[in-house]
């Protein structure tokens, strides 16, 4: 039982990091969302004469 345990506390900590690992990347790409849609705006707009 005590092999359970031990591979249950260690596949519970290798979720926890990929959900650490998944949190960063969700901020990344955020960023990058942010970026892309202003950047964007700026594009359109000087395109659109505004």
């Amino acid at each position: 039982i005590s092999t359970k345990i031990a591979l249950y506390a260690s596949c519970a900590k290798k979720i926890d990091q990929h959900g650490s690992v998944l949190t960063k990347r969700e901020e990344i790409l955020s960023g990058f969302q942010a970026r892309l849609v202003k950047e964007s705006e700026s594009i359109l707009g000087r395109s659109l004469g505004m």
